[in-house]
C-alpha cells in the first residue's frame, strides 16, 4: 500500500510540474508578445502599421487568418473596423442604435466589457448569426479593448473550419495583450491627433507670421488705396479663401465703401457698390447666422435661400456645388466683423470660394479673426494719425496710451493663441523705437519687458533683464517699489517729476511714470523713465539768465552812481600825480620853495616809496571797475556800436600783443614765455565785427588758458591759433587750442554759465567766458563752443558770420 501511494504522489507531481511549465511557457509567450507589441508601438508610423504589426505578432503565436479590430466611435454612435483581414467577409459600419445589429457579437464584447469564446454549435451563437459579419464562423473569439474601465473596441479572431483552434490559453493571451493593444491604439490615436494639431498650428503660425510681416510693411504706406490693396492680397495669400471684399462703413449713403476686393470681377463689385447696405443689414445676418468665433458668422445656403437678404448673392462660378455634407455651397456666406477700440462695428470682411472646398470651422476662421483684428488696428491707427495731424503737442501722450493698449492686447493674445507671437514682436519693436526707457514688471517685481532705450541706458541686455528682479537691474529704483505696488493695487497712474539720481558722474534727474496693467488676471505695470537732466540744466540756465537780466537792469540804474565817483577818483589821482611830479608847474615850484624843498627831492621820495606806482594802480583799478560795469551792462542790452570790416589775423595779433603785457607777480606767469603757433588761412574774407569786443573775447580765452597751463605746471605751454573759412555756413572761424590740463564733460557744459568758475574764491569772477559767449552769440550772431577732454587740452572755436544788417556796418 505504501509503494502504490508513493507512485500516485509522483504522478500527480509530474502533472503539476507539466502544468506549471505550461503556465510558465504561456506567461513567457504573453510577456514576449507584449514586449514585441510595445516595440511595434514605438516603431509604427501610423495606426494602420500598428494594426498590421499586432496581427503579425499574434499570428506567429496562434494561427489567425481571420483577424480584425473594431473601434467604437461615440460621437456618431458607430462601430468601425480600421483593420479587417477575413477570408470571406467585408467590413461594414455597425450603427449602435440599429436593431439589426443589436445582437452583434462584436457589439456584445464592447458594451458588456467581457470576453467571449463561441462555437457555431452553441445555441446562443445561432441566435446571433444575423449579427455576424460575412459567413458564420465555426469558432469566434473576441476580447474588449479597455482603457480606464472603458471599452474603446474589440479584438476579434475567427475560423470557418476547425472548432478547436482557440484554447483557453489563446484566450488568456488575447486578454493579456488586449490592454496593451488598447493603450497602444489610444496612444497612437492621440499622437496622430496631436500631430494633426501641430501641423495645423504650424500652418496658422506661418500664416500669421506672413501676414504680420505684410502688416508691418503696409503701415508705412501713405496711399490708402495701395494700402488696402496690399491687405486684400495678404488675406487671400494667408487664408483659406480665394475671394474677398472688405467693406468700411460710413455715415452717408450708400453707407459703405468697398475698400478692397480680390477674386471678383469689377462689374460685380460696381453692382454691389450701388446697393445701400448700412451696418444694420449685416447685424440681421449676424443674428440668423452661426457664430463660429468672436467676430465670425456663417450663413449657410439653407438659411440664405429662405431669407430675403435684399441683394443678389455675388459668388465665384469657378466651382460647382458638392453633395458632401461639409462642402462649401456657392450661396454660402461668411462674414467677419471689424471692430474699433470702443467695440463698435466699423466694417465687414466677406469671403468666398475656399481653397479647401469646405464650410468654415472654428479652426479655419482663426486666421480671418486675426486678420480682422489687425486690419481694424491698422484702420484705427491710420484714422488716429489723420486726426492727430496738426496736434503734435499731444502726440507723446496718445502714442503712450496706444502703445500701452497694444502691449496689453498682445500679451492677452499670446496667452490665448501662441500663433500671434510674431505680432507681439512687431509691437515690441515699436516700443523699442521709443526714446524713453519702458520697463514692464509683474506684481512680484519681476521684469517682463525691457526695451532698447533701457538697454542703452543701463548696458543690460533684454535677455539678462527678463525674469530678473526689477530692483536688481535698476538699484536706484528700490525706493519706487512701494509706488509700483500702489499703482498696481489702485489701478492709477503715478507720476514723479525731476526725481534725483546720483551716479559716479554726478547727479541726474528723471521723470518716472508708472502705468498699471491688468491682463487675463495677471497684474503688472509699465514704468516709463525719461532723463530730463539737460532740460533741468536748461531751466536753471534760463533762471540764471533772468537773474543776469535783473542784474543788468540794476546795473543800468547804478551805472551813473558808480561811474561818477569812479571818474572823480581817477581824475583826483591824476591831479595828485600831476601836482607831485610836474616840475614845470609854477604853483608846485612856489609851494616847494616856501617849504624849503625841491621838486626833484619830492619826486625822488615818491619813487623810492613807490607812491607813484600806487597812484597808477588806483587809476588802473578804477578803469577795471568801469570795464566791469560796462560788461554787466552788455547783458541787459545789445551793443549799439558800429561794426566795421576787419582781417582776423590782424585782430588776433593785436590781442596777442595786449596779452603779452599781462604779467603780474601774483599771477606767477609771463605770457611772453608761452609758445604761440599761428596757422592763418589767407583765404578768409574780411569779417564784419566790433574789433574791441572781439579782442576782449580773445584776451579772456588766452588769459584763462595761460592761467590753466600755469596752475597745471605744463612744461612747455603752447597756444595753437588757426583761422579758416566755412564755405557752407558762410562763417569765418578762429580756433584757439592749448596743451593744458583740459576739462571734463560736466565742466564743458557749464563753462559759459554766468558766475561759474573753476578758480578758487577771490581769484575769478566767473564772468569772463559768459561775457565772451554773450558778445559772440548775441552781439555778433555767431557761435562759441569748447571741445576738451581731461589731459588733452582745450580748444575754443569762434565762428563769425560774414553777413550783418546793413545799418550795423560802417563800410
Amino acid at each position: 500500500m505504501g509503494k502504490n501511494s508513493n507512485e500516485i504522489t509522483l504522478s500527480e507531481a509530474r502533472k503539476q510540474i507539466e502544468e506549471l511549465q505550461k503556465q510558465i511557457e504561456t506567461q513567457n509567450t504573453i510577456n514576449t508578445t507584449l514586449c514585441q507589441i510595445s516595440e511595434a508601438v514605438q516603431n509604427s508610423n501610423d495606426l494602420n502599421d500598428l494594426y498590421s504589426s499586432i496581427h503579425k505578432l499574434l499570428n506567429s503565436v496562434m494561427f489567425l487568418p481571420n483577424f480584425y479590430i473594431a473601434i467604437y466611435d461615440k460621437e456618431p454612435g458607430e462601430i468601425k473596423f480600421p483593420y479587417f483581414k477575413d477570408e470571406f467577409g467585408e467590413p461594414r459600419i455597425i450603427k449602435v442604435d440599429d436593431s439589426e445589429h443589436s445582437q452583434s457579437l462584436t457589439r456584445s464584447v464592447i458594451f458588456e466589457k467581457k470576453s467571449y469564446l463561441y462555437i457555431k454549435e452553441m445555441p446562443e451563437v445561432k441566435e446571433q448569426e444575423d449579427g455576424v459579419i460575412g459567413p458564420t464562423p465555426v469558432i469566434w473569439a473576441g476580447v474588449p479593448l479597455m482603457i480606464d474601465n472603458d471599452s474603446i473596441g474589440a479584438l476579434v479572431v475567427q475560423h470557418y473550419t476547425k472548432t478547436d483552434d482557440f484554447t483557453n490559453d489563446d484566450m488568456q493571451l488575447l486578454e493579456a495583450v488586449s490592454g496593451q493593444i488598447a493603450m497602444a491604439i489610444e496612444r497612437k490615436k492621440k499622437n496622430e491627433i496631436i500631430k494633426q494639431h501641430e501641423i495645423q498650428i504650424k500652418k496658422m503660425s506661418d500664416q500669421t507670421e506672413g501676414f504680420s510681416s505684410v502688416a508691418a510693411l503696409i503701415l508705412s504706406v501713405k496711399d490708402e488705396k495701395i494700402l488696402f490693396n496690399q491687405i486684400g492680397k495678404a488675406i487671400v495669400e494667408y487664408s483659406d479663401y480665394n475671394s474677398l471684399m472688405v467693406s468700411y462703413f460710413k455715415k452717408a449713403s450708400p453707407f459703405r465703401d468697398i475698400i478692397t476686393f480680390e477674386g471678383y470681377d469689377k462689374e460685380d463689385i460696381d453692382k454691389i457698390k450701388a446697393v445701400e447696405l448700412p451696418p444694420e443689414f449685416f447685424l440681421e445676418f449676424f443674428e440668423i447666422g452661426e457664430q463660429l468665433g468672436q467676430h465670425s458668422f456663417f450663413i449657410s445656403h439653407h438659411i440664405s435661400q429662405n431669407t430675403d437678404i435684399g441683394v443678389s448673392a455675388v459668388y465665384s462660378d469657378a466651382y460647382v456645388a458638392s453633395d458632401k455634407e461639409d462642402a462649401w455651397h456657392p450661396e454660402d456666406f461668411l462674414f467677419v466683423k471689424m471692430m474699433d477700440e470702443n467695440d463698435n462695428l466699423i466694417g465687414v470682411i466677406s469671403v468666398d470660394n475656399p481653397k479647401s472646398g469646405r464650410i468654415p470651422t472654428k479652426e479655419t476662421i482663426k486666421q480671418l479673426e486675426i486678420f480682422s483684428s489687425l486690419i481694424s488696428q491698422i484702420i484705427i491707427l491710420k484714422r488716429i494719425q489723420k486726426e492727430l495731424r496738426g496736434h503734435k503737442e499731444n502726440l507723446e501722450e496718445l502714442v503712450a496710451d496706444r502703445t500701452k493698449e497694444l502691449t496689453v492686447e498682445i500679451i492677452e493674445r499670446e496667452k490665448a493663441e501662441r500663433a500671434l507671437s510674431r505680432a507681439q514682436n512687431y509691437i515690441s519693436n515699436i516700443v523699442d523705437s521709443m526714446p524713453s526707457m519702458l520697463i514692464g514688471v509683474d506684481s512680484t517685481g519681476i521684469v517682463t519687458h525691457w526695451n532698447k532705450a533701457a538697454e542703452n541706458a543701463t548696458g543690460i541686455k533684454a535677455d539678462e533683464a527678463h525674469g530678473n528682479i526689477f530692483t536688481n537691474v535698476l538699484p536706484q529704483m528700490k525706493s519706487e517699489m512701494y509706488e509700483i505696488e500702489k499703482s498696481i493695487k489702485t489701478k492709477k497712474v503715478i507720476s514723479q517729476e525731476k526725481r534725483p539720481h546720483k551716479s559716479e558722474n554726478g547727479t541726474y534727474f528723471e521723470d518716472v511714470v508708472i502705468y498699471p496693467l491688468t491682463a487675463n488676471g495677471v497684474e503688472g505695470a509699465v514704468i516709463r523713465i525719461d532723463d530730463v537732466t539737460d532740460k533741468i540744466r536748461l531751466e536753471e540756465m534760463i533762471i540764471q539768465s533772468e537773474k543776469m537780466l535783473s542784474v543788468g537792469g540794476l546795473a543800468a540804474g547804478m551805472a551813473h552812481e558808480i561811474n561818477n565817483p569812479m571818474a572823480g577818483i581817477i581824475q583826483t589821482a591824476a591831479v595828485i600825480s600831476n601836482r607831485l611830479t610836474n616840475i614845470e608847474m609854477k604853483a608846485n615850484l612856489k609851494v616847494a620853495e616856501e617849504l624849503g624843498i625841491t621838486m626833484d627831492n619830492i619826486k625822488l621820495f615818491l619813487e623810492k616809496r613807490e607812491i607813484l606806482r600806487m597812484l597808477t594802480t588806483i587809476t588802473e583799478s578804477g578803469r577795471r571797475i568801469v570795464d566791469i560795469v560796462d560788461n554787466m551792462l552788455s547783458f541787459a542790452r545789445k551793443s549799439d556800436d558800429q561794426f566795421s570790416f576787419h582781417v582776423l589775423g590782424e585782430l588776433i595779433d593785436k590781442s596777442l600783443e595786449l596779452a603779452a603785457t599781462d604779467f603780474d607777480l601774483k599771477k606767477k606767469y609771463d605770457f611772453k614765455m608761452l609758445e604761440i603757433k599761428k596757422e592763418y588761412d589767407g583765404n578768409v574774407p574780411l569779417v564784419p565785427c566790433e574789433a574791441a569786443k572781439i579782442q576782449q573775447v580773445l584776451l579772456n580765452i588766452l588769459r584763462n588758458g595761460a592761467q590753466a597751463m600755469q596752475e597745471a605746471g605744463i612744461h612747455k605751454p603752447m597756444f595753437t591759433i588757426r583761422t579758416n573759412f566755412n564755405q557752407k555756413k558762410q562763417m569765418a572761424c578762429i580756433e584757439i587750442k592749448d596743451n593744458g590740463p583740459g576739462m571734463d564733460k560736466a565742466t564743458c557744459k557749464r563753462v559759459f554759465e554766468p558766475f561759474y568758475s573753476t578758480k578758487s574764491v577771490g581769484v575769478g569772477t566767473g564772468l569772463g567766458l559768459s561775457v565772451s559767449y554773450f558778445i559772440i552769440t548775441e552781439n555778433h550772431g555767431g557761435e562759441l563752443i569748447v571741445e576738451s577732454s581731461p589731459g588733452l587740452g582745450a580748444k575754443f572755436i569762434i565762428r563769425l558770420p560774414l553777413e550783418r544788417e546793413k545799418q550795423n556796418i560802417n563800410s
